[in-house]
């Protein structure tokens, strides 16, 4: 499992062998993971169950950098063995394609065993043979450190001589896993990128009888697929570019997959991984552990007691992605967690089930994917689709989410706090895969409140401050960042930012709310108001136009011509942003000021804009948001909310003044409270609309 929190992506089975090649699509197989099998790359012709790459068809020569003359990806499934061919001849067109000379396998030695067959260079009539000169380079690759990850993945590199335009390059190898974590389930896929350099490209699986095996491809296949007994294949010829239609959930970005997998259920995985944990998560006899859950269980209130493990987990336990030996999917012992004080995501899990169970806390492990996961009831069983893993409890009627990599952040997370759409809980007797549901935002994401105190002249420099808000990964990472300088080093750092903006800071401050998971940053400084001036008959009238204070028209919810119009349309489901004004105006002699703004509260395309002011005693106030009401939306109602958009008022809000004219005020005018008296960090209250939850 490569862990999918704090931005790191990939899969939950680490890609056996990845082929570096810049400028061509290469078919990638995901097979599963075995025990240790060697470390170095052989050298031997190809197996006898190898066929043939189908002989390459007439046709015009690509106009790119690259030719992809062939490109030939076969998997072999043998009881729980599976090896996959690669091979693919290429032709250079122009200098951009020369970086085909740099061939690079990366591995885990503890799982797969490479092959090379060949690596030749054709010239014009003259065959030369790469390996009889080179062979491939090896040397240890210490993981990912500077993303703390210990993966032991191997690196073999080969730089092709005297590569010149006009060659083409000839290369197959062959991976070999067997073994798989869960024996006698087999799972993994062929995929093909979405964009691919012109030319032929061919995939083809077999495997032996197994009444387990189930395979699916994606619909894009679905006419170049030729099915026999136990085999698949298929032929694509200058495949053009596949993309996801315009502004559809990212399920419809799956393309160019064939999948395979012998769990012939979602509770059959769920039952298989938990064993695993089950195992995992026993607690060493140690004093100071015992000691640390006796303070815990002083808490109290269960509540109380599982936010005391969390802390112990996320801020005892240093995060360390080991992927190493077979760690892909076998969570670490607690005890072992415990002892070297650090894990990545499953053994953090592990210890934090073994530390609630002696809290008296009933929790399980819960399989997710960090980017939502989207679509998995329509993918095989397979816990190929997950990235994460959390440990899930529930405590007087409240669901809680427990992530014991999110260092430092003491909350207890609810299902509005989490991004996950289809999630696996695990237990002994399997579970379902499981939905969460949308619900909206309740407290913005980010709230930026600008408070200008303008009142000493147009002429002067204007007193500001910058309040600004995060919740979520966003607060949570800015804490860790700031954490990790020094005080001196982060107010440098912020100052330095606030600095390339129209403020001159002069002190920046911020706190972190364990309760809320809210970051507040204020920065307070002076700068100059961009005054828009305009002098007639001898007196200058001043217009200012207010930070924040107009909406950018919604995009038209449409496609380009032969995208899929039947596709639902996406919108963000953590959108919820707040933007607050405040100025205070100066006394303008002979003049007076009012304010130009509309209210407005409405929803287009299942997002809520709100907008709203209020002006008294030469203090104008404005409050603007959008929030995520709808996470998706039928065409039907696409086009409903099309038609909606020329009534759009995305105008700017300002101030102006005005010779001899009594104070404005805007249309439906509510007085909005001080919001410099507002802790926005607790009461965000006033970025929702009155009539909206």
């Amino acid at each position: 499992m490569v862990d999918g929190t704090r931005g790191r992506t990939g899969n939950m089975v680490r890609k056996s062998l990845a082929i570096i090649l810049a400028g061509a699509g290469m078919a990638v197989t995901m097979p599963a993971c075995a025990e240790p099998v060697g470390s170095e790359v052989r050298y031997a012709a190809e197996e006898p169950w190898v066929k043939p790459h189908p002989p390459a068809l007439a046709r015009q020569v690509s106009s790119g950098a690259l030719d992809v003359i062939f490109n030939d990806t076969q998997v072999r499934i043998v009881g729980d063995t599976v090896s996959t061919s690669t091979a693919y001849r290429m032709r250079i067109l122009r200098s951009e394609a020369l970086a085909l000379g740099n061939v690079s396998l990366v591995w885990d030695p503890d799982t797969t065993l490479v092959t090379v067959h060949r690596l030749l260079i054709h010239r014009g009539d003259q065959v030369i043979d790469v390996l009889k000169s080179s062979k491939f380079s090896i040397f240890q690759r210490e993981g990912r450190l500077e993303q703390a990850m210990l993966d032991g993945m191997l690196t073999a590199s080969l730089q092709i001589p005297g590569l010149r335009i006009g060659d083409e390059v000839e290369f197959a190898m062959t991976t070999e896993e067997s073994r798989p974590p869960f024996p006698g389930h087999v799972f993994g896929a062929i995929a093909l990128p979405g964009e691919l350099a012109p030319g032929s490209y061919h995939v083809a699986m077999d495997w032996e009888r197994n009444p387990h095996l189930r395979w699916q491809a994606t619909k894009d296949l679905t006419t170049a697929l030729t099915k026999q007994d136990h085999a698949i294949s298929a032929t694509l010829l200058d495949p053009p570019k596949i993309a996801a239609p315009a502004f559809a959930p990212a399920r419809f970005g799956v393309a160019r997959l064939i999948e395979y997998s012998g769990f012939d259920s979602w509770q059959a995985v769920s039952a298989s991984t938990s064993a695993l944990f089950k195992q995992a998560a026993r607690l060493p006899d140690d004093a100071a552990l015992k000691a640390e859950i006796g303070r815990i269980a002083k808490s109290g209130a269960p509540r109380d007691r599982a936010l005391g493990a969390l802390q112990l987990v996320q801020d005892h336990i240093r995060y360390v992605f080991t992927g190493m030996n077979g760690g892909n999917y076998h969570p670490a012992p607690a005890t072992e967690t415990w002892e070297r004080r650090f894990g990545d995501c499953k053994g953090k899990a592990a210890m934090l089930l073994a530390v609630l169970a002696k809290l008296g806390i009933p929790a399980q492990a819960v399989l997710v994917n960090s980017g939502g996961g989207d679509g998995f009831d329509e993918r095989l069983p397979s816990p190929v689709v997950f990235d994460h893993v959390v440990v899930r409890t529930v405590i007087a009627g409240q669901r809680y989410w427990l992530d014991g990599t999110r260092t430092g952040e003491g909350r207890l997370l609810t299902d509005g706090d989490v991004p996950y759409r289809w999630v696996l809980p695990l237990s002994d007797k399997g579970e379902p895969l499981e939905r969460i549901e949308f619900k909206p935002l309740t407290q913005p994401s980010e709230i930026n409140f600008v408070d200008i105190d303008a009142s000493a002249g147009v002429d002067t420099k204007a007193k500001v401050t910058l309040t600004r808000v995060l919740r979520g990964d966003g607060a949570l990472g800015l804490n860790q960042a700031l954490q990790s300088m020094s005080r001196e080093t982060a107010e440098a750092s912020m100052r330095q930012q606030a600095a390339d903006g129209w403020i001159d800071p002069q002190s920046v401050d911020w706190r972190y709310d364990a309760d809320t998971g809210a970051m507040t940053l204020v920065i307070k400084g002076v700068g100059d108001i961009d005054w828009d001036k305009n002098t007639q008959g001898g007196q200058t009238t001043y217009t200012y136009y207010l930070p924040a204070g107009g909406f950018y028209k919604p995009d038209k919810l449409e496609r380009p011509t032969g995208q899929d119009t039947s596709a639902p349309y996406a919108n963000d489901p953590r959108r919820f942003s707040c933007n607050v004004t405040q100025i205070k105006l100066p006394a303008v002699k002979g003049q007076s000021w009012s304010l130009e703004t509309r209210s407005m509260d409405r929803v287009i395309g299942g997002i809520a804009y709100y907008r709203t002011a209020s002006f008294k005693d030469n203090i104008a106030r404005l409050i603007r948001s959008s929030r995520t009401l709808e996470a998706e939306l039928t065409p039907n109602q696409a086009i409903a909310a099309n038609r909606l958009l020329p009534t759009f008022d995305d105008k700017k809000t300002w101030v102006e003044s005005q010779v001899g004219v009594a104070d404005a005020r805007p249309e439906n005018e509510q007085q909005l409270p001080d919001p410099a008296k507002v802790d926005w960090a607790r009461d965000a209250t006033s970025c929702h609309s009155p009539g909206r939850p």
